[in-house]
């Protein structure tokens, strides 16, 4: 097979995907002892989230300030403070960082009772002291990792929380004083809070889950399979990045890591195929974002929506299918348009997996998945107990399928003791940028629950928008999608979701649902211009410019934009209601789908683009009317196109 011999000319396409596993910021790459002593610790932390989440349960309180302290103790030996530090040590400031960082924690593990009956009222000096301690190691740890953006905005929450007084209007509070701020941020209402709670819970031990599942051979078998099946179709390799990406959602649950698990693949395919550069990584971009909200797994965003809507996971899988046809069918179709109007084909048969071969060595790499699927739906049992033993069984299948599966491939699946070690240590140092992410939002959200100000800005936005419910979704949406810019879609979730879903709740919309929106929009936020992380990191890898890149992919994405508003009205299209009602709305949204890839991409009459535009809004909309009006006006399209092209043959003959 051709397409999977690796090109070692494209030392760019390597370069480029070195960058965007970094996030655009370069790693250390640790040298001698302290590449050891990075990963055992690395493997110290996961096993640490393990032994506490399932075998021996500790206080919230302390196991939160544990997961987030020593995770930017592992941060600062591995990113560099600034770019000219050393790449391959720690430097003399990395140890400051450390010892402060090790030093709270230390401190937490000691007096966490007694911290936690102090904060906010009666905080000892020595509470200050390391609340103060513990906002540096935050805040440079996020710097570090994410760059500036969160902790700008963090330092302007903490300046509101001390100076909103002289504020005029709603905005206006009684004030607080610093220290009061700090003790309230050494608690569970600041830096050890629900994000937090979040991220020690659910991130660690799903990126853990994620890295074993790659390591058995998870990523290249959804590669293969997707090339199978769509790549011998016109503009075949674009359709195998929407297929891949769509599967691999279903494990890494990021964006950014689709990107990177897939790309690397199909950018340059897609490039040779005759894609434009900014188109292929557009592609990439947009279908890997759609990865996180795919059904059956989502990735942690999902489960961190069910604890914070206060729904079962199953409820959150359920509602996300209808919007991610609608979704990946949109792009499926943009692409098959472009493939029409640069007259692409596929890839030809000689140089494609078989589909049945690539199920026989490697349908077995699916089992772990669909056991984790069925211990937390139809067994109900917790999310992390459905991650260890899925991970058990990944590993106990890298061993059993060669004994009775003879590929290559197989065989280098297999999870052995290095291979094991690398997974766990991954676990932490995957979620290296989403911890940090949560511990800053930790202090947004601590001073938003101090001074009322989620209440505040929801009666601003309502006072602003005087009420109207169409007025008020766009100002959520365009604050989510703002938050969500450069920022891990955990984090940007739990910060919109603290404003936005209180405001949305209070024009009278459903709970979940406004979870849901709120959810959609800090996910497509990384596709979205002109910070959209996905956009940039495939632009990378395309070697083509990143904001056209970026645009590109949000045209690829319109549906995500669209949806959220439309289930808010008509809950149908999250699969509440009726199954004939449920089923007719997703029948009408697949055609919904088709017509708006038609009205952005394809080579039609300028006039029945608008149509379709037109139809594609009344079809998406679930209602008998709207579905019949959308329909009538697709069938016309039809027929006035099918006449002007036999008018063009006839004068061209």
């Amino acid at each position: 097979m051709r397409l999977f011999k690796k090109d070692k000319k494209e030392e760019q396409v390597a370069q480029a995907l070195e960058e965007a596993k970094n996030d655009g910021k370069k790693k250390r790459e640790l040298q001698g002892v302290w590449k050891y002593i990075a990963s055992t610790f690395a493997l110290l932390i996961t096993v640490f989230h393990i032994v506490g989440l399932s075998f021996y349960p500790m206080d919230p309180f302390m196991f939160r300030a544990v997961s987030l302290l020593s995770i930017a103790a592992l941060s600062f030996m591995m990113v560099p403070p600034t770019k000219s530090a050393n790449k391959t040590r720690p430097v003399a400031y990395d140890f400051v960082c450390i010892a402060i960082a090790l030093s709270v924690m230390v401190y937490v593990i000691l007096f966490y009772k007694d911290i936690y009956y102090r904060a906010g009222f009666q905080s000892t000096t020595m509470d200050i002291v390391f609340s103060l301690l513990c906002l540096f190691a935050v805040i440079e740890m996020t710097r570090r990792l994410i760059g500036w953006t969160l902790p700008i905005i963090a330092g302007i929450f903490m300046l509101y929380a001390v100076f909103g007084a002289s504020l005029p209007g709603v905005l206006g509070h009684r004030g607080y004083s610093f220290n009061r701020v700090l003790s309230i941020l050494l608690s569970t209402e600041g830096f050890f809070g629900a994000a937090m709670s979040a991220a020690a819970n659910y991130i660690v031990l799903f990126v853990t889950f994620a890295a074993f599942l790659t390591t058995s051979g998870v990523g290249e078998f959804f590669t293969r399979f997707a090339t199978a099946i769509a790549g011998r179709y016109r503009g075949g390799p674009a359709k195998v990045a929407i297929v891949s990406s769509a599967l691999m959602g279903t494990v890494s649950g990021s964006a950014m890591g689709n990107v990177v698990a897939t790309g690397s693949f199909t950018i340059p395919l897609m490039k040779k195929t005759g894609y434009s550069s900014e188109f292929s990584g557009a592609v990439e971009a947009a279908a890997s974002t759609g990865g996180q909200i795919m059904p059956p797994v989502m990735g942690a965003v999902a489960f961190v929506l069910a604890e914070y809507a206060g729904v079962t996971y199953k409820t959150v899988m359920t509602a996300a299918i209808i919007p991610a046809i609608i979704y990946f069918l949109a792009v499926f179709f943009m692409v098959d348009f472009r493939a029409v109007k640069l007259k692409l084909t596929g890839v030809s048969k000689d140089e494609l997996p078989n589909v049945w071969t690539e199920l026989r060595t490697g349908g077995y790499l699916l089992i772990p998945l669909l056991l984790f699927i069925l211990i937390i739906t139809v067994f109900k049992k917790s999310i992390i107990m459905g991650a260890l033993i899925s991970i058990v069984v990944a590993i106990a299948l890298s061993w059993i399928a060669p004994l009775f599966i003879k590929a290559d491939s197989v065989k280098e699946g297999r999870v052995d003791f290095k291979k094991a070690g690398n997974a766990l240590s991954a676990g932490a140092i995957g979620s290296m940028d989403a911890v940090a992410a949560c511990g800053t939002a930790g202090i947004v959200v601590g001073v938003m629950s101090l001074t009322g100000l989620a209440q505040r800005l929801g009666s601003a936005v309502m006072e602003l928008t005087r009420g109207n419910l169409p007025l008020t979704l766009v100002a959520v949406m365009v604050f989510c999608l703002v938050l969500g810019m450069g920022m891990p879609t955990v984090p940007a979730y739990i910060l919109a979701a603290s404003v936005g879903t209180p405001t949305l709740i209070k024009m009278g919309v459903e709970p979940f649902v406004a979870h849901m929106f709120c959810m959609y929009f800090a996910t497509i936020s990384t596709i979205t211009p002109p910070v959209a992380l996905a956009g940039y990191a495939a632009a990378g890898i395309a070697g083509a410019s990143p904001s056209k890149t970026s645009w590109e992919a949000m045209k690829l994405g319109l549906s995500a934009y669209i949806v959220p508003f439309v289930f808010v009205y008509n809950q149908e299209l999250l699969g509440i209601g009726s199954l004939p009602n449920v089923l007719l709305c997703a029948a009408s949204a697949v055609l919904g789908a088709y017509c708006l890839a038609g009205a952005l991409g394809s080579g039609y009459h300028p006039v029945l683009r608008v149509a379709l535009a037109m139809a594609a809004v009344t079809l998406i909309v679930p209602g008998w009317a709207t579905d019949m009006i959308g329909l009538l006006v697709l069938l016309a399209v039809i027929v006035v196109n099918r006449a002007l092209k036999k008018r063009e043959a006839a004068a061209g003959g």
